[in-house]
Order: C-alpha cells, then structure tokens, then sequence
C-alpha cells in the first residue's frame, strides 16, 4: 500500500496513540475520537464495535481517515476494506445503509470541527470518504 506508506512518513506522530495529523489543522485522532464516540452510541452501528479490539479498530479508521485526508479511495484500499468488513458483512449484515449512517457521522464530526478544519479540506474529506461506499456493494 504505497499511499499508505507515503502518508505515514509524511505523518506527524501526536504522541497520542497511532493517530496522526493530516495537516496543520487535521489530527486523525481528534476526527477519530469524536467518530467513536457517535459510532458507539448510535443503535444500528454500535454492534459493529462491540467486542472488536481497540488496536484494530484504530487501525481501520486510520485507514478510513487516510482515505477521507490523504489522495482518497485507492484500489488497494477498496481491497483492504473488503476484507476487513466480509465478515460483518456476511454474518452480521453489514450493508450500504450502515455505510450511509457512518458517513452520516462521520460528515457531523466534520461540522463540529468546523473551526480548526478548513471548508475545503471538510468537503473533499467527505467527497473520498463517499468513494468507499463502494466497498459496502453487494
């Protein structure tokens, strides 16, 4: 995953974990902390959370923040998230619609960092993170 690699020596380690900062004003943590918090506590995606561990779930959604921060959805990426969501999708119905209330979220968060992120790093953000609806594609 040459993206990924690229990102990462471009990346600023914020002490803080794995999360990294995507530019001056974006820090993947703080996007992802927010995220948590709203994917734990909505009813129809909290179960997809539940019971995975924390190391992996950062990783993905550092993926996941690579893709909305960094040069988008990639076909190595869309590789990637297939196999990490097959299960769910195949044994816990994990679906498009499920993808649609994330990226619900995921623009909300966005919203509410609307001071310390940019309007035009926040629309091409959500514009890379629509891309990977396709990885929810039956």
């Amino acid at each position: 995953m040459a993206k990924h690699a690229q990102i990462d020596r471009d990346a600023i380690d914020l002490g803080e974990g794995d999360h990294k900062i995507f530019s001056k004003e974006v820090s993947g943590k703080k996007v992802v902390d927010q995220l948590y918090q709203k994917l734990y506590a909505d009813p129809e995606l909290s179960q997809y959370w539940t019971g995975l561990d924390p190391a992996t779930i950062s990783h993905m959604q550092d993926v996941m923040m690579e893709v909305a921060f960094g040069a988008g959805l990639l076909p190595e990426d869309v590789t990637y998230l297939k196999e990490t969501h097959s299960a769910a999708m195949s044994y816990k119905g994990l679906t498009e619609r499920h993808f649609d209330l994330y990226l619900k979220h995921f623009e909300e968060v966005l919203k509410e960092l609307g001071s310390i992120i940019p309007a035009d790093k926040c629309k091409s953000a959500i514009t890379n993170m629509k891309a990977a609806k396709v990885v929810f594609k039956k």
